[in-house]
């Protein structure tokens, strides 16, 4: 059963949305928002290969950790499964559910394979309110191979070694749909605003309202100040500002305006479609490995680690021209997961159980405008000019990307287990550490 491309690579927890018992709730498409059997909301835990993906002190769910920050090909897992009730008491960090996966482990016969998977735009419908069908090439491929280590020391008639490898990339370029923004026209951009509905007051002349009441409502006829609306040179052009306006030659937004492409839509509000879709910029471009390798020695001693990584490649997109655009991806992205496990057979009725594992997740922000910050005017006074201010209006797209963000969330988890069968009973006795942090 595949699973589908769509803005990410493939991950082996979208298989967990397909069991019984689980809901996505109002967005399908956020594995944030899963609910195990009527549980709440970001209450499940996930653990891989016997150690918790808890990520640091952050409040992420085992799904979003599992599905969206730390993806596991299925290609490279051997097992995923939900525990919804009545689990051993290791994993009672759960409110709702807990997800355990396990990566594949190599056999005596080498083994492997290749695999491409792609989404491309040729298949797609135009979307609604869309010139053309938007660019969408979306690949999801790599290979695998497994078997046994056969080299000296490591196979003898008491060692035996195994091992898996999984290497997959993810490319994507546009997406379904096409951004569809809103723009000043050609007349607004002269200080023309008589298109809109709304009228355009000057701020200069803002006073104080000689009979306004204050033991009465607020309304548009009790205001506590007055302005007087822009009406022309002539004073007799509502909502137009007087070219010859000092105000005009004074101010920065031209410096903006140039920037901002005119509409290719009719109509005042979402007369912008961006030429291109924009892919998920988080996901884009990401190489990821999946490894283990098992040795066993004799009959009683079984040891084996494991190693994910994950990155995303630098890629910036924007909707409008890069100076001005809003949207922003994370440069670096790179999470590692290491897992080390170590089983001891004392006797057939006697068995030790130990786990160390590490997770950490480094992450910044980037904004598509912090390419370009000199091109724009610096405001003198703010804190710091590494990014373009950002300008929001009331009706209007915004422009420029502020957003800052450096993170880490590093995991570790030690963790021992000792499982003693009596008769009819089964005793567990155990501990388990966690070291967690953040950012």
């Amino acid at each position: 059963l595949p699973l589908q491309v769509a803005g990410g690579q493939r991950s082996a927890a979208g298989f967990v949305t397909l069991l019984p018992g689980v809901n996505l709730g109002n967005s399908p498409s956020s594995s944030s928002t899963a609910r195990f059997s009527g549980g709440q909301e970001r209450s499940d835990e996930a653990t891989l290969d016997g150690i918790t993906m808890q990520e640091g002190l952050l409040s992420q769910s085992g799904m979003t950790a599992i599905q969206a920050d730390f993806p596991i090909s299925p290609e490279a897992v051997g097992e995923i499964s939900v525990l919804t009730s009545n689990y051993d008491v290791q994993y009672g960090a759960s409110g709702a559910a807990v997800i355990v996966a396990s990566t594949k482990e190599g056999t005596n016969q080498l083994h492997g394979g290749a695999y491409e998977f792609q989404r491309n735009n040729y298949f797609n419908a135009r979307p609604f309110g869309s010139i053309k069908t938007p660019r969408d090439l979306e690949n999801d491929y790599g290979g695998y191979v497994g078997g046994a280590g056969r080299l000296p020391g490591l196979w003898t008639r008491f060692n035996r070694t195994d091992f898996f490898v999984n290497y997959e990339q993810y490319r994507s370029v546009g997406a379904t749909t096409q951004p569809i923004l809103t723009v000043p026209t050609a007349k607004m951009r002269a200080g023309d605003f008589s298109e809109g509905p709304n009228p355009i007051y000057d701020p200069d002349t803002t006073r104080a309202n000689p009979n306004y009441n204050p033991n009465a409502g607020i309304g548009p006829n009790n205001l506590p100040y007055l302005r007087q609306q822009f009406m022309g040179c002539d004073g007799q052009h509502p909502n137009v500002i007087c070219g010859n306006d000092p105000r005009l030659a004074q101010s920065l937004a031209q410096q903006w305006l140039k920037l901002v492409p005119m509409p290719n839509r009719p109509g005042l509000q979402n007369n912008y479609v961006s030429p291109n879709g924009l892919a998920n910029s988080l996901n884009a471009n990401t190489n990821q490995w999946d490894t283990r390798g098992d040795e066993y020695f004799g009959e009683k001693d079984h040891v084996f680690g494991t190693y994910h990584y994950r990155g995303t490649l630098p890629y910036t997109q924007s909707a409008f021209p890069a100076v001005i655009d809003t949207n922003n991806t994370r440069i670096p992205n790179y999470g590692h997961i290491a897992r080390v496990n170590y089983d001891h057979i004392f006797s057939p009725a006697l068995v030790n159980h130990f786990a160390w594992g590490y997770l950490d997740l480094r992450t910044g922000e980037y904004n598509a405008s912090d390419c370009c910050v000199k091109q724009l005017p610096q405001i003198d006074g703010v804190y710091s000019h590494t990014h373009v201010p950002s300008l929001s209006f009331d009706n209007f797209s915004s422009y420029g990307g502020n957003a800052d963000l450096l993170s880490t969330r590093p995991t570790y988890v030690a963790t021992d287990t000792l499982t003693w069968v009596k008769g009819k009973h089964v005793f567990y006795f155990g501990g388990e550490y966690r070291s967690l942090a953040y950012p």
